[in-house]
């Protein structure tokens, strides 16, 4: 899920932005590695990181686990068989045929307990007096803890939305790979 906020008009022309990271605010960690991600982006697109520029960019990154018990499921299948008949034929000797035959199995599905996460990230660029001239929040939802893959998959998604909104699909469904490092 994608959200923006305003496109101002001092966008157009920003070229620094300043990172401020709050340590108090959430985790640390995770919302420097949204920070980097955001500055290597910003910096493809002509805008570079200064400490004495105007416009701040705030980043936090968030990871919230939850698990769900799955009630056990019963399903009935239909599968193929053989079914063979014999008949008796006249030169005194048995023929057997096989004909196929529909048969339902049951399938008890046991109950198990599903892992899954809510992976977020909030960008906000915002000049010195509070105004805020863009804000960006992205939330994937999924089962694979690594907060790193899906930052690097999701975040850009979340800047084809800088500094004008695309116009694409809130919900968007992402195929993550959990990276090896």
């Amino acid at each position: 899920m994608i959200g923006t906020g305003f496109g101002a008009p001092e966008l157009t022309t920003l070229t620094a932005v300043r990172l401020e990271l709050d340590a108090g605010a959430g985790d640390p960690l995770r919302d420097r590695i949204v920070a980097d991600l955001a500055v290597t982006a910003l910096a493809e697109r002509g805008i570079v990181l200064t400490p004495d520029a105007e416009v701040a960019l705030i980043a936090h990154g968030f990871v919230s686990e939850n698990e769900h018990w799955v009630p056990p499921e019963t399903r009935f299948v239909q599968r193929s068989q053989p079914f063979y008949t014999r008949s008796y034929c006249g030169n005194g000797r048995w023929i057997t045929r096989s004909h196929p035959m529909w048969v339902t199995d049951t399938v008890i599905i046991p109950g198990h307990t599903v892992r899954e996460y809510s992976h977020r990230a909030e960008l906000v660029l915002q000049m010195p007096g509070g105004k805020v001239l863009w804000m960006g929040e992205l939330r994937a939802d999924g089962r694979t803890p690594d907060f790193v893959s899906v930052m690097k998959t999701c975040l850009p998604l979340l800047l084809v939305e800088f500094p004008e909104p695309s116009g694409q699909a809130s919900p968007r469904r992402v195929l993550v790979t959990p990276s090896t490092q």
